[in-house]
């Protein structure tokens, strides 16, 4: 486990970012524990000779978890966060527009992406 950040030193708004960016990365390994435990759980149907349909009356549990967006975004000054451009925007993404950068300029090439 990574060493606890001190936190006793930062102001009221990088707190505020970093319970953003907490709260953010709570929520996507959420979302990623749930798509694993319907791929488990999928599985285990499969291995009994039961249809997902049977067990659930659906075809496919992915209907029923959440999709993780990828991410379209990333902050040239720190390169782990990043943003899907779905939802509220970041902290850090609005800083940079306000000094009157352009959204664009922050996108994830294709490249990078793999």
């Amino acid at each position: 486990m990574a060493a606890k950040p001190n936190i006793d030193d930062l102001s009221f708004s990088e707190l505020e970012e970093l319970n953003q960016q907490t709260q953010d990365r709570m929520k996507a390994m959420r979302e990623l524990d749930l798509l694993k435990l319907l791929e488990e759980v999928t599985q285990l149907v499969k291995d009994r000779n039961f249809s997902l349909e049977e067990v659930f009356g659906v075809k496919t549990l992915k209907k029923v978890g959440k999709r993780v967006s990828k991410q379209k975004y990333k902050n040239p000054e720190n390169g782990s966060q990043t943003w899907s451009g779905v939802g509220r925007t970041p902290n850090w993404l609005k800083k940079l527009e306000d000094e009157g950068r352009n959204r664009g300029e922050f996108l994830i090439s294709t490249n990078e992406k793999k």
